[in-house]
């Protein structure tokens, strides 16, 4: 029996690279639709989906969702060569207060774009199945931003 291919079982693969510094993360974001955390100009922020998770009701969606997401990324493909927290793919997450709702969300963006505060920013693209970011062709590339 031949092994899966990533486009068959799904998995992710993730391209991290070092760009120079944006400046401003949130003035280069191309699309209305975004997550992010930034603060003092430092932060992270995503658009797209590489893939999303709703997560059941209960007390324990805050562990079913570490449990989701160590199995997405610890089957993925990842090529990190920043090395920094934050580089490498990432989730933003939205947890319900009360634990009776079923409104708790991971989503693993497919563009994220990180910059550290000391000048040290990089671009992470993650793709699936046939992305293009998934078969190892060209490295990521930044979006390409006014200036």
């Amino acid at each position: 029996m031949r092994p899966l291919s990533r486009q068959e079982t799904g998995r992710l693969s993730a391209r991290t690279v070092a760009i120079p510094d944006p400046g401003d993360l949130l003035g280069h974001i191309p699309q209305p639709d975004v997550v992010a955390w930034v603060q003092h100009g430092a932060g992270l922020a995503g658009w797209g989906e590489a893939v999303r998770v709703s997560l059941p009701a209960g007390e324990d969606r805050f562990t079913a969702g570490e449990k989701w997401l160590r199995s997405v990324f610890d089957a993925a493909d990842i090529d990190d060569q920043v090395g920094l927290r934050g580089s490498g793919p990432i989730a933003f997450g939205s947890f319900t207060f009360d634990a009776s709702s079923d409104e708790s969300v991971l989503i693993v963006p497919r563009i994220v774009l990180g910059r550290d505060g000391r000048g040290q920013a990089w671009l992470t693209i993650v793709g699936r199945g046939d992305d293009p970011i998934s078969r190892g062709d060209d490295p990521p590339r930044p979006p390409r931003w006014g200036g």
